[in-house]
């Protein structure tokens, strides 16, 4: 499949995954630009900027929302870069026609070369510059441990990246492409993951290169991380993921709510973290994710007295759940006398017909 028909045939995915990117790189150029002289968005496989239908590719929603802020404007740096010349071309005259492109402190510099290990010598330039680093290879190849490590290094420097799974589990069985599994996982932890999948079910498969994966990115700096899956649009079945890599938690918290407002369905208003395309995701058997959070609350914090807001910062990481998730599970425990809230909830505000929940009330378990 050429990059031209997964674009063709995953219309919906590319907007979602764009529309993620954009919004995650708008809270992350805020925060970071106060505190920095300047900050760098890094793009390996850029594409063609605007595709034949006019759709616009996720370094120039990028750039159109950095030009809305005078701040950004200063400090914005940009490295492009496609393997494809023609690309290339395109992209170039797509930067270049964005309304207010002059505007910018420091051109963006677009580059053509095909990603490799010698990438991390091209990046040198932007070292010690917080960076939000972005690959999106069509298939897996220039997709490795070390390129991701290099960036994340850095004070401020975050990774978001295209992880073809169809394509990566076939590949692990497949000793003509063991070079590239192993650049994704480290030969060690790549060997014992073909081991692993042997004989195993589907689900069952998925989950463990899925756990292996980020444990990977964990020893390399990548402390949280989180996922979001893609279903293919023709088989019932994980075509990709899309995963953020940071060492910071408030980041690992503002790309879950964006990711979560993009899931296809949530289970007990529990977002799935997923695009579902088709109408029958509940089945016969619907999950009970907030009943299994709050039974896991109940475990966890057992003879304790913590605040919600602590409750959320040591549970959360790892798992679906989000602050309202918290906050509606510790309310359904308060109205079954399950836990003792301080203030209680005669004295807590309502809005909107509900009992507030704030990160500040300190609740006991008995």
């Amino acid at each position: 499949m050429t990059g031209d028909d997964f674009f063709e045939e995953s219309k919906e995915q590319s907007r979602i995954k764009s529309e993620i990117v954009k919004k995650y790189f708008s809270s992350w150029a805020k925060i970071i630009a106060n505190n920095a002289d300047k900050i760098v968005y890094i793009d390996l496989f850029a594409g063609q900027g605007v595709y034949d239908d006019g759709t616009k590719s996720t370094p120039i929603l990028v750039l159109e929302n950095a030009l809305k802020d005078n701040l950004l404007k200063n400090k914005l740096l940009l490295f492009l870069n496609d393997a494809n010349p023609v690309y290339v071309k395109s992209l170039e005259n797509a930067v270049n026609s964005i309304p207010g492109i002059e505007e910018l402190k420091f051109k963006p510099t677009i580059d053509n070369f095909r990603v490799g290990e010698d990438i991390i010598v091209k990046l040198q330039p932007y070292e010690q510059i917080p960076a939000l680093f972005f690959v999106d290879p069509w298939g897996y190849k220039g997709l490795t441990l070390n390129l991701i490590d290099s960036v994340l290094k850095f004070w401020g420097s975050d990774c978001i990246f295209f992880f073809n799974y169809q394509r990566i589990n076939a590949g692990l069985n497949n000793k003509m492409f063991d070079e590239h599994i192993d650049a994704i996982f480290g030969s060690q932890r790549a060997n014992v993951l073909r081991n692993a999948i042997n004989n195993e079910d589907p689900d069952k498969r998925e989950n463990i290169v899925m756990h292996n994966l980020k444990e990977a990115l964990r020893e390399i700096r990548g402390q949280y991380v989180v996922s979001y899956k893609f279903f293919s649009t023709h088989k019932k079945r994980t075509s990709h993921f899309l995963i953020f890599v940071s060492k910071n938690i408030l980041g690992y918290n503002i790309m879950k709510k964006i990711m979560a407002n993009y899931s296809s369905y949530k289970n007990q208003n529990v977002a799935t973290f997923e695009y579902y395309p088709y109408n029958d995701y509940y089945g016969l058997f619907p999950s009970t994710p907030l009943d299994d959070l709050i039974k896991d609350l109940v475990c966890q914090f057992k003879g304790k007295t913590i605040s919600v807001g602590d409750i959320i910062d040591q549970h959360n990481v790892g798992t679906h759940y989000l602050d309202y998730n918290y906050k509606e599970a510790l309310l359904i425990l308060e109205c079954e006398n399950k836990i003792v809230t301080n203030p209680p909830a005669e004295a807590r505000k309502i809005m909107k017909g509900k009992r507030t929940m704030s990160d500040k009330v300190l609740i006991s378990f008995s």
